[in-house]
This record gives structure tokens, sequence and C-alpha cells, in this order.
């Protein structure tokens, strides 16, 4: 039997909430048995979820139009972002943003890449203060704004954040 220890038996991956793991049932006589990691984020009370996006220069040569982060939550929930870190990842040309870049949440502005950070001429990370203000409804969190015209590095950004049910169990 292979150790776990063994990568190429057992590759290491980047789990997510569907992801199973295996675990000894202390009330089932130490049965052996497996749970999903939202399962045990359940349990443990950890409501969180951390996504990290790539943007291309591409992309980010057209944020006039809002390019989206994370997907609507559905009718009933909003999110709460609880942190943002991004990472300007230069290559070889700067970009050319005309103004500051803006995390949204429909109109309400949840923070923002300032135009010294995109327009940046080396690997830079920033992390964006999310501040306090209204979580609109079943909206996707986006980011707009700059315009720039040239550049050709990638913009990556991590975002965690809560999906928050609009009921009485808020």
């Amino acid at each position: 039997m292979a150790r776990i220890s063994n990568t190429s038996s057992y590759p290491i991956i980047a789990p997510d909430g569907a992801d199973y793991f295996i675990l000894t049932d202390a009330e089932n006589d130490n049965a052996t048995k497996n749970c999903s990691i939202s399962n045990l984020q359940a349990y443990l009370g950890v409501d969180t979820v951390k996504v990290s996006v790539s943007i291309s220069s591409a992309n980010l040569q057209v944020l006039s139009t809002p390019y989206t982060i994370i997907a609507s939550p559905g009718e009933g929930y909003t999110y709460d972002i609880t942190n943002v870190s991004v990472f300007m990842d230069f290559n070889t040309t700067v970009f050319d943003f005309s103004s500051d870049a803006s995390l949204k949440i429909g109109s309400y502005v949840a923070g923002t890449i300032p135009q010294s950070i995109l327009n940046s001429t080396s690997d830079v990370v920033y992390k964006i203060q999310p501040v306090s203000g209204i979580l609109a409804a079943d909206t996707p969190i986006t980011l707009s704004g700059g315009n720039a015209t040239t550049g050709d590095g990638t913009l990556y950004i991590n975002i965690t954040y809560r999906k928050l049910k609009l009921d009485s169990t808020f």
C-alpha cells in the first residue's frame, strides 16, 4: 500500500467543498467513513469561501464593460466580501489605465484597485480593504473601470466571501 506522502499515488490537489476525506467515526465503533469538506465546514461553522480569479490583459483592456469575478448568488442571497488581495503580474509592457478599477456588487463599490497598482512596472501585491455599505441581493461581483489601451500583464484576484441567505436565518 502506498504511503500518503507518495504524491504519485496520491496527487496533491486544491480541494473544494465537494471533495471528500477519510475519518474515524468514534460514535460508531471507530468505523472508517468519509465526509465532504463542505459538511465539515458546516459542522465547524466556517461559512467562508475563497476563490482565485485571473484576468488576462485582453480582458483588462475592456473593463469599460464590467468583468464578472463571481456570478450572481441567486435570488434571496447576497455576498459579504471579507477579504480581497490582488496581484498584478507585470509582463513586458506597462498598462496605461486612466483611472482606478472598481470591485463592485451591483452599483455598490466594495473596493478599488489604484491606477498606480494597475500601471506598475513590476510585480505588485495589493490588499483591498472592503468598506461597509449596502450588499445588493442577487448581484454578481464585478471589476470595471480604468480603460487601458495597452499592457500585457495578468491581474490575479483572491476573494474571501460569505454567501448570505436573506431570510429569518440570516
